[in-house]
């Protein structure tokens, strides 16, 4: 992909292996891929204190749109 993609994946999450995607990522380097490890987070980013979407997505995901100009 030549289009900006930010990657997002929960910390806590036991469905699928994000830390081994996020390694097969970086080592892509492809400087137009923003991946994002979010705390707390499980697998549907909910946070595992509240149960609720985390806040975590909504700011990281204006910040990247902000900086595409979006």
């Amino acid at each position: 992909m030549d289009i900006p993609v930010l990657w997002m994946y929960g910390e806590l999450d036991r469905s699928h292996p994000g830390l081994f995607d996020l390694d097969m990522l970086e080592k892509m380097n492809k400087p137009n891929f923003k991946l994002e490890l979010l705390k707390d987070t499980t697998h549907e980013l909910t946070n595992i204190n509240t149960n609720e979407i985390s806040q975590e997505i909504i700011q990281k995901s204006m910040a990247w749109m902000a900086s595409l100009g979006l």
